[in-house]
């Protein structure tokens, strides 16, 4: 938690002229030309100046398109003015779509995830860990030092354990709260389905917080509530699901058992 509120997060996006064939990772099967629907540099960047999206080009012939910026983990919720985990770690880090594929098997005993999750696995750390490429869509603490695997377990687990799944029906509608609850949708191999989305009422993130520091002029009640349970190991059913409340990965590293105990107690309580 410490890492993320004082060196917030990078986001690198790399693409090529042209998408990759054979890949895992989706961002990667989209070229620049696919991205912003020209071949033209120039106006690639004319687009990314008028969206304020700061970008170069690189390789060997200045033809790869990369951008980076910094942004907070946390922002402060519209309404609530408490803060809210918002933003893209788990879902840009490498270990995660193996990770998630192992989820999904456990949950619905599928083998064929379960291989699938092993094959992914063996190219990752192939590609990732040894040959240190990167996604299309890259994250790291914001200094550029690498979140490892254990800390992005810690997170997806925290994610996981406070997941609802939602199993569609024809004519289904769900609306969230995307401030206090995530979105997102789990490996499957249904077909013929086809789920559209929508947002409403966008809240632009500058409107919220320029940093997380400055939360404490803003809800130095709330931000301090916060931080309190975050340091006990705390949480409660009014907790926001990705506040990495759900400390249990931390408690079992350290071998805590009161903490676990205390966890427990409190999720009885919640529920």
């Amino acid at each position: 938690f410490e890492k993320l509120l004082t060196k917030k997060l990078k986001y690198t996006r790399t693409h090529h002229r042209n998408g990759a064939r054979w890949t895992h990772d989706v961002a990667a099967m989209q070229g620049w030309s696919d991205v912003f629907g020209t071949t033209d540099k120039a106006v690639v960047e004319a687009l990314a100046k008028e969206e304020d999206l700061t970008m170069q080009w690189e390789g060997k012939n200045n033809d790869t398109f990369v951008s980076e910026y910094v942004s907070d983990a946390f922002q402060l919720h519209p309404q609530t003015k408490q803060p809210v985990w918002f933003n893209h770690a788990q879902v840009f880090h490498p270990t995660t779509f193996p990770a998630d594929l192992v989820a999904a098997f456990r949950r619905t005993k599928q083998w064929r995830l379960l291989w699938h999750a092993a094959r992914v696995t063996a190219f990752s750390m192939i590609w990732y860990g040894l040959l240190r490429q990167k996604m299309a869509l890259h994250v790291t603490f914001g200094d550029g030092s690498a979140i490892s695997p254990r800390e992005m377990h810690i997170i997806r687990s925290a994610i996981h354990r406070n997941m609802v799944f939602n199993r569609w029906q024809q004519g289904d509608l769900v609306m969230i709260d995307n401030f206090s609850t995530s979105h997102g949708r789990q490996p499957t191999y249904d077909k013929g389905r086809k789920v559209v989305v929508a947002w409403s009422d966008p809240v632009e993130k500058s409107d919220l917080l320029s940093s997380i520091d400055d939360a404490n002029a803003v809800a130095s009640e709330e931000m301090s509530i916060f931080e309190e349970r975050w340091r006990r190991r705390w949480i409660t059913s009014n907790d926001n699901v990705a506040l990495i409340a759900t400390i249990a990965g931390a408690a079992d590293a350290r071998g805590n058992d009161e903490n676990k105990t205390k966890i427990k107690e409190t999720e009885k309580e919640a529920v």
